[in-house]
């Protein structure tokens, strides 16, 4: 059970001026439980804003080699995440994630270099401390993806989320990707349901983090250690 689960040991980084921590959570036989709430907490509230198809079978090829990034307020219940992301890295057996996706009729993207490259896929839990918990977050992601020398992060956002992709952009360096410029779309996989039963896939959007953005957020860690500090 979940409330059992005590996540102290997986602290990764701490926002003190805002009350923030942020978690870093490897999916493994100790954690599994936990990191499958975090990710059955998105598929709730994705559902909630219409979103449908959503299938963890074959999301279990990614989720079971994935890091879980989450932030929640200092002292709070486990269970009371604000924000979430997952990590990850390419694997030569499956497909990275947008390769999955079709383009342009038929087409589908393949990564010419698959080493060193990480899928980010965030999932946002509640608006509350949504900025600094973002840059906390990303913070955290860059620490993380410039540790496993990774080099392009990439990310999807649903071409109708107008307002989410421009937070993206601006409050996350994250741009859409001018390699992969097309709009895909998973086949029976996230679409949206009208109410006679018609179903219409989803659009998703390339974002990329390339290595000026790693390095950049990852430079801000310095900033948080000296937070911590002057705290103490």
């Amino acid at each position: 059970m979940t409330q059992n689960f005590n996540d102290n040991s997986y602290r990764y980084l701490n926002d003190d001026i805002n009350n923030l921590v942020c978690y870093c959570l490897p999916v493994n036989s100790h954690t599994n439980i936990y990191a499958q709430w975090l990710r059955q907490h998105f598929i709730d509230k994705s559902e909630s804003m219409g979103y449908r198809g959503y299938d963890t079978s074959y999301d279990d090829n990614y989720h079971r080699r994935s890091t879980y990034f989450y932030i929640k307020k200092q002292g709070a219940n486990h269970s009371d995440a604000l924000l979430i992301m997952r990590l990850t890295g390419a694997d030569i057996s499956m497909p990275f994630p947008f390769e999955s996706g079709i383009h342009s009729g038929k087409l589908k993207y393949s990564l010419s270099h698959r080493e060193n490259i990480i899928d980010m896929n965030t999932f946002f839990s509640s608006g509350t401390h949504l900025r600094a918990g973002f840059q906390l977050l990303l913070t955290a992601i860059g620490s993380f993806a410039k540790t496993l020398g990774a080099n392009r992060c990439f990310g999807l956002v649903d071409v109708n989320q107008a307002k989410i992709e421009k937070f993206y952009t601006t409050q996350g360096g994250l741009l859409p990707s001018t390699e992969f410029p097309n709009p895909i779309h998973f086949s029976g996989y996230t679409f949206h349901e009208t109410p006679n039963g018609t179903r219409n896939d989803v659009e998703w959007r390339v974002l990329e983090w390339g290595t000026e953005e790693i390095n950049a957020y990852s430079g801000n860690v310095v900033q948080y250690e000296l937070e911590q500090k002057a705290g103490n």
